[in-house]
């Protein structure tokens, strides 16, 4: 770990000085990202893997840009006397459809926790956090959908599939992704089937629980039937239970007006 780090050594975000001329490198899952302080400007260069659950992890190493691979290049000029910036992760820029991977079914009357996770974004900063925004990428960008009821009404999304488990034991700890339980309620009649549902990840803060894992709140899922398959989420505030002794990493891109989000065409 490089000794001029300012910030939590176990984490990839923190805030970091560099010299003139001096390139850093991050590894943060699918993401490599190089960033070079030039005086007046700053080089970012980035390429990323196609594996969206890979648990590579490398914090501001000094490993050369591969030049042999294709990268995405930024240019940003300031002023020579900024020569400290700070990562951040942040939540998802649009609401996350999961899709079980399997046919997920829950039995009348039951409540089931369910623990499914979305990419990170990486927020690059001048200073501390909260200073002026370089840039911002996804450490691995999901497909674009669609959510909603017709091509009319709804809202550009993300999707991404999940293998809805039940065991937190059975979830690694990805360094690029972030948890959110969703407490799935069934009041009946009959089993319910769980088909797909938008996780409002805009509306959601970011923790980081007592063994690294990033969290974001619980998210109480309750069914209406009501015909459609429609669904309350309700927010439970603060971190997870599961988190344990939890430290509040980001606030939400965008406030919740209300704890109960409008209803989504959520479970079939």
């Amino acid at each position: 770990m490089n000794e001029d780090r300012i910030g939590d050594e176990r984490a990839w975000w923190g805030r970091w000085s560099f010299a003139l001329g001096q390139t850093r490198h991050w590894r943060i899952g699918p993401l490599d990202l190089w960033i070079q302080f030039l005086g007046r400007e700053w080089l970012v260069r980035r390429s990323r893997g196609d594996d969206p659950l890979d648990e590579s992890l490398a914090i501001a190493s000094d490993l050369a840009v591969d030049e042999s691979r294709t990268l995405e290049v930024d240019r940003v000029v300031g002023e020579p006397s900024m020569s400290e910036l700070s990562l951040s992760p942040r939540l998802a820029d649009r609401a996350v459809v999961v899709r079980p991977r399997d046919a997920f079914h829950v039995l009348e009357g039951c409540t089931v926790s369910l623990f499914v996770s979305s990419p990170l974004w990486v927020a690059i900063e001048i200073g501390d956090v909260g200073g002026e925004l370089l840039l911002e990428m996804p450490t691995f960008r999901p497909s674009d959908t669609w959510f909603g009821p017709s091509n009319l009404s709804g809202d550009a999304a993300y999707a991404v599939s999940t293998s809805c488990r039940v065991d937190l034991d059975g979830l690694p700890i990805r360094p690029h992704r972030a948890v959110s339980p969703l407490r799935i309620h069934n009041p009946g009649p009959g089993r319910l089937t769980f088909e797909r549902l938008a996780v409002p990840v805009p509306n959601l803060s970011l923790y980081r629980g007592h063994d690294g894992r990033l969290w974001t709140e619980a998210l109480a899922v309750r069914h209406r039937d009501e015909g459609g398959g429609l669904a309350d989420i309700e927010l439970r505030p603060g971190a997870p239970e599961e988190a344990g002794e939890a430290e509040k990493i980001s606030a939400p891109r965008e406030d919740a007006t209300e704890g109960i989000f409008r209803v989504f065409d959520a479970l079939f």
